[in-house]
């Protein structure tokens, strides 16, 4: 199940196996991936996703914790 522990614990195994800068500052758990009719992720998709919760973020005024 996604919870903050399991996110430090994929954090700690990232950090013990690439450089500093590689490691994720924030994990998001999704519910579903999207995914093309051929089952590629589609990497478009996920990333404006992202810029969309980016965006409505700064707008709130608040960051994610």
């Amino acid at each position: 199940q996604a919870s903050p522990e399991l996110a430090e614990e994929m954090r700690q195994f990232v950090r013990a196996r690439v450089a500093a800068y590689q490691v994720p500052s924030e994990i998001e758990f999704l519910d579903a991936v999207p995914k093309t009719e051929t089952g590629k992720i589609r990497r478009k998709d996920l990333k404006e996703l992202e810029e969309k919760r980016y965006a409505d973020r700064q707008l709130s005024g608040g960051a994610k914790e």
